[in-house]
């Protein structure tokens, strides 16, 4: 019987690139796609990216006075004015005036818009007739297939099992060859072997599973509640207030006890 392969979904696949190459690939916006790339699937707006989304940062960094000498970075007149005027390739001087925004901002200065820097656009800057706030903040569904274009796929909201930090303790020589064994190989004739890649993630994950490490949850759950109602002023058991919020965090960590809703 051969060895169950380890299903792993495409968050799970960027904190295990982002291991081995030390850095963040999450993909980066390309014409076609909307900001909810960016909300949802936490793509990344940055050198070499192109389309709407990358216009929409052009124009707003533009009427806000980033990079004005550059259009924003768009490299067009009138940038400032109507967004669709913007030449929506993020080039040098679209970094340069994201960077720009980052350093007022107290953001991480790095040129490229990701979440946190998408965020930080939509709570500071000045929105004008052609793009209104609504049209680059918007609310996405992230949980539901987008209708027709496939591009908003289902996110679970359930704490996954190689979540936290799990990958963070697998050795990183050891990502890089599995990798190498499976994915890298120098001969032109092999085709990257993704079942052996993943069975060798696997196993990796295994050597370092926390299942090993933390007792069964539902272990020693004895006297602690279902549920608890956090309501000033009550008492549980008899038990002093500064003694039964440790009994019940305990009682918390180990999964035995809910908040009520």
């Amino acid at each position: 019987m051969g060895k169950k392969i380890i299903k792993l979904n495409e968050r799970q696949l960027n904190k295990i690139v982002k291991r081995v190459l030390n850095e963040s690939y999450i993909g980066i916006i390309k014409s076609g796609d909307d900001i909810c790339e960016i909300i949802c699937k936490r793509k990344l707006a940055q050198y070499g990216s192109t389309g709407n989304v990358v216009k929409m940062i052009q124009h707003l960094l533009d009427a806000n006075g980033f990079n004005t000498d550059y259009e924003g970075g768009g490299m067009k007149s009138g940038c400032s004015k109507e967004y669709p005027v913007c030449d929506g390739l993020f080039k040098r001087h679209t970094r340069d005036a994201v960077k720009e925004f980052q350093r007022r901002y107290k953001l991480t200065v790095d040129g490229i818009v990701g979440y946190n820097t998408w965020k930080a656009m939509c709570d500071n800057l000045e929105f004008t007739l052609s793009l209104p706030k609504e049209d680059f903040c918007e609310e996405c569904q992230c949980n539901q297939q987008k209708g027709g274009t496939g591009r908003e796929r289902d996110i679970p909201v359930t704490k996954d099992p190689i979540d936290g930090d799990v990958i963070d303790r697998v050795d990183c020589k050891k990502l890089k060859a599995c990798l190498r064994k499976f994915i890298n190989s120098r001969k032109r004739s092999t085709r990257p072997d993704i079942e052996g890649y993943l069975e060798c993630i696997g196993d990796l994950l295994e050597e370092v599973s926390p299942v090993k490490d933390v007792p069964n949850p539902k272990q020693g759950c004895e006297g602690c509640p279902p549920y608890v109602n956090e309501m000033p002023g009550m008492r549980w058991d008899g038990k002093p207030r500064e003694k039964r919020s440790k009994f019940i965090q305990d009682c918390m960590d180990r999964g035995c006890t809910k908040r009520a809703v």
